[in-house]
Order: structure tokens, then C-alpha cells, then sequence
């Protein structure tokens, strides 16, 4: 296996491969939806024409102006009248005229911080114009003070202020503002200790925890003291305090990982997240272990920063032969939740996990995914790995495989069961379905496959759906039975699905060979579906029964034991 300093060479060399094959527009940038991605674009060209031990198709020095070209044009879109609205911020969608596009809040949280550490990091091999006006350009960003926000919601905003503020006042021999920052920092990692994190799950937001602290870290830690830094007061509680929260982000990192996935649920996600784990070049370098992809929805700087896990995380993160319960919660923070607790629950083996979140919660944009079967990154291909099931929220449409709607769910080890019955706005939307492309048996009520070496048996509480196979996924669309009376259309029955998984090495104990025999033996399991329950005893003898009561309540049970969430999670 590679070195993860391989591996981090790695990552530089494709996305600098792939900047230098990108065509520039009249605007001298590559990019017009995001201004970030000409600087990650622009950073990663720089730094392979920099570093001679990676072998790139390029010139070097062509590159090199290349890249310095593009930077410069990024850096001059920073709006620097310090009176004007957003003083030292960046426009974020720039549109067909970028020059005239507006400052938005978001690029200089993470963008403002990561031009500290490539400008400490390559300053020596710029030319004297380019390191002029990135010096320029932080000064602005110093003296606009995005990161002047009082901690509130211990969320991926706040994790970069705080990042920023010891940056910052590192950079700038600011002791108030590094004061400030520790501060800050010590609150948050209080807060993880005692109640979790808020955002369980959600990518690309989680890697702006890594990516901020750990760029702080290394500026703390390796940038030479200049007059107003040499003498700065608790630098070395500082980089104490960093590590620690470093090393407790990847131990959070390592709960949820097999073979390059995030296991389990998110409280956000964006479609490189669902339903394919796509956001994975921090886990590359890290742990290798899979193959590097070719499509980067999110370079960032997961190529240039690098914090070593701790033993015990790695340990945790590849070590999946004997399969885990990971039951924990995290405190729900900001407007709406009023602190309330999400529970998780993550079953993993070393060929799949299955688990989720037990409620669900309203997001913003309505993006969690409450639920899904994963399986590893093993084949390099684009295919999802994902199975999952639901009914879209009552802002979004079928063809989005995220946003969802009302559901309940039970969780055991490989089963899950899930209960839809349609709320507000979602009457006319039906469950939908999610598969990796492999073999599957269809039966009326039921569906049969094998991913990976991994059976699959997925019980319906009614016949009749669609099933597509597309260039990456099968689709399952489950048909409604409402019916029209008097030309209305009325709502639809609630609906129900159990999936239940069966690694090929555990079905051969069974004596079960091939799907069609897997097949013969999970027909005699099939669930028993009522109006308002499911019971399931599941291929290992668990009986498990959700029941919707009549005051709206919800029964969960295994084998006769109710589930009580406080009880339940360690």
C-alpha cells in the first residue's frame, strides 16, 4: 500500500492534471459557479510545478504561470473598500461577468484560511507580484473580520471562525485575537466531549472541521515567528488544544468508516454524499485502502493538509472483521431544534453496514438521510453503494435521491424496517427506492439480489412496483393504491418496506449457495405486514415488530423488549 505522503502527492498530481487540461474562459478563471474551485484548481497546478517528485505531462514553468495567473485573477475579486458591505470578502457564483459579481459571505471562511497556508506554504517559489497580493488580500481579510461571531450553534460555520481567529491572529501577532480563538476552541471541544456533534454525518461540512484546525495547526506549529509573533502568550496550550480536537475528529471520522464510506446517518448531504460516497480524498490519504477516484466533486485541500489519525482511530477505521454496534447521540444545536438529541445506530460488518438516525429531524433544505445499507468502495467504479428507501420531502421532487419525507424506522444489526405514511404536501409522492446495480431476483411483493457478496432480501407490504436499471443504480418506485373518488385523488395508504442483508460467508453456514437458494430461504421469512405494524422475525431468530398506535405513538420492539432511545444508546 502507498504511503499517505504518496497518496497525498497523488491527489495533487490528478487535480493539477485536470486543472491544466480545463479550459480558461475570457475571465482568465476556469470556473464560474464557485469562485473556490479556481483556487483549489490554481493551488494544486502550483504545487505539482513546484514539487519535481511528482510526475506530471505538463511544463513546469508554463504551468506555474498558469496557475499564478489564475490566482492573481481570484485575489482581485476581493472587495476591498473597507466601508462597502462584506469589506475583504470574495463573490461566491460569479456569473458571466465575474468582475461584477457580488461579495458573498461563504468563500472567505474556508478560502480566507487556506490562502494563509498556501501563501506560508509556496510563499519562497512565488514570483514578488503574486506574494504581494496574496499579502494584500489577507490583510483585508484580517481587518474585515468575518470570523467575529459569537459561538452559538458549535456548527462547520463556527469551526472555521475559530480556525480563522488563531490564523489569524498568528499571522497578524493579534494576542487578543488568539485569546479570542482558544477560547473558542476550548468551548467546542467541551461541547463534542459532552454532547456529540451536531452535524453527524454531513459532508463536505465535517472536512471543513478537519481542513480549518488542521491548517491552523500546522501555521502554529512550523510558521516562523516574525517580530509581532515570536513572543505570543499559550502557543503551546494552543497546539495541545488543536491535537486534541484533531485527534477527536478523526476518532469521530473512524466510528463511521468502511473502506471509504461514511457509514450510517447524515444530518446534511449533498449529492456527492447520496447515494454514493463520492467525498472520500481525506479518507484516501489517510487510509488508502481503495482506489483514488477519478472525479473529485470536492479537491479543497485535502491534497496539502494532513493531520496523522490517532493509532487507536486507524485501528477502529480498518479493522472490521468482527462486526460493531456504534450506538451514540449527538445534541441538536440552532434555530428549530431547541437541543433536542438525534440517536444513531450503525451496524458493521467488513462486507456492508446498515443503520441510520431513530428520528427525524426538519433540515435545512430538508437534506438528511435518514437510512441506508453501504457497502465498501471496492471496484473504483461509479456505481452507487448505497441501498436505501423513501418518500420525498414536500419540497422536492422524485428525481433528487436525498430530501426526505415522514417516515419511522427500526434498526437492528442487518435488519431494518421502515413505515411511510405521507404527510403534508407528500400525498401524491410515492417511496422511492434506491439499489446498486447487481443481480436481483423481482418478485410482486419482493426483491432479491447479491452486491458485493452480500445478499439482499427486501420485503414490500404491497404488489406492484417499478423497477429501472440505470447507467449507475436501479431505481424502485413503489406504486400508490390511492384511488379517485369523484375525481379527487385521495391520500395514499402508508407504506412499508423491511430489508434484511446476508453476507455470502454467513449464508453458507445456512447451507445457502447462490441467490436462487437465498432466495428459497428468505421466502419463509417473509414479514408479516398489517395496516399499522410490521412484525419480522429475521433470518437469526430476532422478532422485531413496528407499530403505529392509534394517538400517533410508535412501538418498536425486539424480541417483546420495548426500545427506549436512553436506554438504548451507550
Amino acid at each position: 500500500m502507498l504511503s499517505y505522503e504518496s497518496r497525498r502527492k497523488e491527489v495533487i498530481r490528478q487535480a493539477a492534471e485536470a486543472a491544466w487540461r480545463m479550459p480558461l474562459f475570457e475571465s482568465g478563471l476556469w470556473v464560474h459557479q464557485d469562485i473556490r474551485d479556481n483556487f483549489y484548481y490554481a493551488s494544486y497546478l502550483f504545487a505539482a510545478a513546484a514539487d519535481h517528485t511528482i510526475t506530471c505531462s505538463f511544463d513546469r514553468q508554463q504551468a506555474a504561470d498558469l496557475a499564478a495567473r489564475v490566482l492573481h485573477e481570484v485575489l482581485s475579486l476581493q472587495q476591498r473598500e473597507a466601508d462597502k458591505p462584506l469589506y475583504g470578502h470574495w463573490p461566491l457564483s460569479l456569473g458571466d461577468q465575474p468582475r461584477k459579481a457580488k461579495p458573498h459571505p461563504l468563500p472567505v471562511e474556508l478560502m480566507g484560511s487556506l490562502m494563509a497556508y498556501f501563501r506560508w506554504k509556496y510563499g519562497e517559489r512565488m514570483e514578488p507580484q503574486l506574494a504581494a497580493a496574496f499579502d494584500e488580500a489577507l490583510r483585508h481579510v484580517y481587518l474585515g473580520r468575518f470570523y467575529d461571531v459569537e459561538m452559538k450553534e458549535f456548527n462547520h460555520h463556527e469551526a472555521k471562525y475559530t480556525a480563522a481567529k488563531l490564523i489569524f491572529g498568528h499571522w497578524f501577532g493579534d494576542q487578543k485575537l488568539m485569546t479570542d480563538g482558544h477560547a473558542c476552541l476550548r468551548q467546542t471541544i467541551c461541547h463534542n466531549r459532552e454532547h456529540g456533534m451536531t452535524e453527524y454525518g454531513a459532508l463536505p461540512w465535517f472536512w471543513h472541521w478537519v481542513q480549518a484546525y488542521t491548517a491552523a495547526l500546522e501555521l502554529a506549529a512550523d510558521m516562523p515567528g516574525t517580530a509581532n509573533t515570536a513572543n505570543m502568550q499559550g502557543t503551546s496550550d494552543i497546539l495541545d488544544d488543536l491535537r486534541e480536537m484533531l485527534d477527536g475528529l478523526w476518532r469521530e471520522r473512524s466510528y463511521y468508516y468502511l473502506k471509504g464510506t461514511w457509514v450510517g446517518p447524515h444530518s446534511r448531504a449533498w449529492p456527492h454524499d447520496i447515494p454514493r460516497d463520492s467525498n472520500v480524498l481525506m479518507d484516501y490519504v489517510q487510509f488508502g485502502g481503495f482506489p483514488l477516484p477519478e472525479s473529485m466533486p470536492r479537491t479543497e485541500y485535502a491534497g496539502f493538509l494532513f493531520y496523522k489519525a490517532p493509532e487507536d482511530a486507524v485501528q477502529t477505521a480498518l479493522d472490521r472483521t468482527k462486526p460493531v454496534q456504534v450506538k451514540r447521540k449527538a445534541k441538536r444545536t440552532g434555530e428549530g431544534f431547541k437541543g433536542a438529541l438525534a440517536y444513531k445506530y450503525v451496524y458493521i460488518t467488513e462486507n456492508y453496514a446498515a443503520g441510520g438516525v431513530w428520528e427525524r429531524f426538519d433540515e435545512f433544505d430538508n437534506e438528511q438521510q435518514r437510512w441506508d445499507f453501504t457497502f465498501p468502495l471496492a471496484d473504483g467504479s461509479e456505481h452507487v453503494n448505497q441501498a436505501y428507501f423513501f418518500r420525498p420531502g414536500a419540497k422536492n421532487g422524485i428525481a433528487d435521491a436525498r430530501h426526505q419525507g415522514n417516515s419511522e424506522v427500526l434498526f437492528h444489526q442487518n435488519t431494518i424496517i421502515a413505515w411511510y405514511e405521507a404527510a403534508d404536501g407528500e400525498e401524491k409522492k410515492p417511496v422511492t427506492g434506491v439499489l446498486p446495480l447487481a443481480e436481483w431476483i423481482l418478485h410482486p411483493a419482493a426483491m432479491y439480489g447479491c452486491v458485493q457478496g452480500v445478499y439482499m432480501a427486501i420485503w414490500l407490504n404491497r404488489d406492484g412496483y417499478q423497477f429501472e436499471r440505470l447507467e449507475d443504480r436501479c431505481v424502485v418506485v413503489i406504486e400508490s393504491d390511492s384511488a379517485s373518488a369523484g375525481g379527487e385523488v385521495q391520500p395514499l395508504k402508508p407504506a412499508a418496506v423491511v430489508v434484511e442483508a446476508m453476507a455470502a460467508e454467513d449464508a453458507a453456514k445456512l447451507g445457502i449457495s447462490g441467490l436462487e437458494a437465498f432466495v428459497r430461504h428468505m421466502e419463509r421469512q417473509v414479514p408479516d405486514f398489517q395496516d399499522y405494524a410490521v412484525e419480522h422475525t429475521t433470518s437469526r431468530g430476532d422478532r422485531l415488530q413496528l407499530a403505529i398506535q392509534a394517538d400517533g405513538g410508535i412501538n418498536r420492539q425486539i424480541n417483546g423488549a420495548a426500545i427506549a432511545f436512553e436506554d438504548y444508546i451507550v
